[in-house]
């Protein structure tokens, strides 16, 4: 994929929809949206939430650069939106009416005279947020025991009342180490639907709030009232700046025995339950190759010789090299 244009979810509007096809005016949008805090030097925590568009119709290195993101609502703190959906209010309506058209006017002079009026038509893409951003607004749950959107009522989690949190089951890493399951890569995967073709049923069926919670839904969004959202081959973007950030954090956290608190390491009861549930990874590939393979902790130490190295030494080093270099082929410095 060399530009927006090839990414699947793009064509798949286009083949949908003919008028976003034959009119090359017509405006393509994602919107952005995260909590940030505009004064870093405050003690107090405080959180504003900017809604911003990208215009997809100009080039590719153009469309995140400064002044061609459109800031469309600012949602003041100092906590995140508790009803995100009732500031995207207007937001949503005025999507509803670039949807259906809106008179404009081309005034660029290269442009003929009788094409300088036509109808101006725009569609919203993807929403692209993290992931507790997508909980805020898409209305899923992201945590607890509807935590994976994906899975929704199919998600085997449970409430460990040792570890104090909800741990997900069912993946490869807790079957047996002769589990012909653990190498199975023919087995297809469950079928990724959208939310709205079984989280609203499941919604809507649940009478209590409690029955609800158990829907994996926490409220209808704003954003479905919008004619073409059901039909979106992708509704939701992760950011990757939060997502790869965080995801390999916490793995390699978990890998080099990082995986706990200060305070849970001092109790041995939360260490001995977290092996029971395979956070030891460690020691089990360590036991599976029969001491083939050294620590993780070992491979990435440095040796005391390497640890009293200092940025002097290394470009007294550096000099010495550089002046043999220079003696060898003749040259003075």
């Amino acid at each position: 994929m060399r530009s927006i244009a090839d990414f699947p979810a793009m064509r798949y509007v286009e083949n949908a929809y003919h008028k976003m096809a034959d009119n090359p005016r017509a405006v393509r949008l994602g919107m952005a949206t995260d909590g940030f805090s505009p004064v870093s030097f405050s003690r107090k925590s405080y959180s504003i939430w900017p809604v911003m568009f990208i215009n997809y119709n100009i080039l590719p290195w153009l469309s995140t650069k400064k002044g061609h993101i459109l800031l469309s609502l600012i949602i003041p703190g100092p906590k995140k939106p508790s009803n995100f959906d009732f500031y995207m209010g207007p937001v949503v309506d005025e999507l509803k009416l670039l949807w259906n058209g809106v008179p404009a006017y081309d005034a660029r002079l290269t442009c003929p005279e009788e094409q300088r009026r036509f109808t101006l038509n725009g569609i919203c893409l993807w929403t692209i947020h993290d992931s507790p951003g997508l909980g805020i607004v898409s209305g899923l749950q992201v945590s607890g025991t509807r935590g994976c959107p994906t899975c929704g009522t199919n998600l085997d989690s449970k409430y460990s009342k040792h570890l104090k949190t909800t741990i997900y089951m069912g993946h490869k890493r807790y079957l047996s180490q002769t589990s012909h399951m653990r190498g199975d890569c023919t087995t297809p995967k469950p079928h990724v639907t959208h939310f709205t073709d079984w989280y609203v049923l499941e919604y809507e069926i649940q009478q209590g709030v409690q029955q609800r919670a158990q829907s994996g839904l926490n409220q209808i969004p704003l954003l479905a009232e919008l004619p073409y959202y059901d039909s979106l081959l992708i509704q939701n973007l992760g950011d990757p700046m939060h997502e790869e950030g965080n995801i390999t954090k916490n793995l390699l956290r978990h890998m080099f025995g990082n995986c706990i608190t200060v305070e849970l390491v001092k109790s041995s009861t939360y260490t001995m339950k977290l092996g029971h549930i395979g956070g030891q990874m460690e020691q089990r590939v360590r036991d599976r190759l029969h001491g083939c393979l050294a620590s993780m902790r070992e491979i990435y130490s440095a040796r005391e010789s390497a640890k009293s190295v200092r940025l002097l030494d290394i470009a007294r080093i550096l000099g010495e090299h550089f002046n043999m270099l220079m003696t060898r082929y003749g040259v003075k410095v």
